[in-house]
């Protein structure tokens, strides 16, 4: 069967390359040439292999022109990221500029706020300056400084601040202690005469409300919270001195 098949496909070689006779003639002289099956078909087989060369490198060709290399790869591959960081770098720089630009004027703002509150504070321990010896601890001294910058006004300010409340604190505890002590040595419970429970701000305003106290004094909560704590010793220290005017024994010093 393969024989056959051999055999079939010889004679179809055989027919489409039959043997070829070339006569040339030159100077009165005749040469013959003949091509037969075998030399066709190395000839075909020549050209074949060439035409299938030429079209293999033509499109190894056309591959590498449309291709990127892996270096190109890597070049643009570097090329986005430092795009992408000058862009980050450049938005950085637009919103420090931008917070900047907003900030320009808010030292003026920040110097008012601050004085603010020191005109919360001296008013809010104005109301205890009747006890004795209140008067010189809790006076308050407000920076002139119309001409200072920003900065020295806050920084003025402040100290001030920490001052007036360290003294009110540091007088109500001292005072309130001496008259507590008065009162043991008395037999007497100093815990009944003080009011913990009683407002500071206004009547609509509860002792345990920091936030309404801001809000009232037109402060933040923080700072609120921190004259609560000074103005809850200077009421436990003003009922005490009360309750000592009242009480049938000289009052304590």
């Amino acid at each position: 069967m393969a024989i056959k098949r051999f055999l079939r496909l010889r004679q179809s070689l055989e027919g489409l390359f039959p043997e070829r006779h070339l006569y040339i003639r030159s100077g009165g002289e005749m040469r013959g040439y003949v091509f037969s099956t075998n030399k066709q078909l190395l000839a075909a087989t020549a050209v074949g292999c060439a035409a299938l060369w030429m079209g293999v490198c033509t499109a190894a060709m056309m591959v590498n022109a449309l291709a990127v290399s892996s270096t190109d790869q890597q070049v643009i591959k570097q090329r986005a990221y430092y795009e992408r960081l000058n862009a980050d770098r450049q938005a950085r720089l637009n919103s420090a500029v931008a917070q900047l630009s907003a900030t320009n004027g808010s030292l003026d703002e920040l110097a008012a706020s601050v004085e603010k509150r020191h005109s919360a504070l001296a008013m809010l321990v104005s109301d205890f300056k009747g006890v004795p010896g209140a008067a010189e601890a809790l006076k308050t001294n407000p920076p002139r400084l119309l001409a200072a910058t920003p900065v020295q006004r806050i920084q003025a300010t402040r100290m001030d601040q920490e001052r007036l409340i360290d003294n009110a604190e540091t007088f109500a505890k001292s005072r309130a202690e001496r008259l507590r002590l008065a009162m043991r040595m008395a037999g007497l419970d100093a815990g009944n005469y003080t009011g913990r429970g009683a407002s500071l701000g206004g009547p609509l305003i509860e002792a345990k409300d920091p936030r309404a106290l801001a809000a009232v004094l037109d402060v933040d909560e923080e700072f609120a919270t921190r004259i609560h704590r000074a103005a809850t010793d200077m009421s436990d220290m003003r009922a005490l001195n009360q309750a000592a005017q009242k009480l049938p024994f000289f009052r304590p010093t």
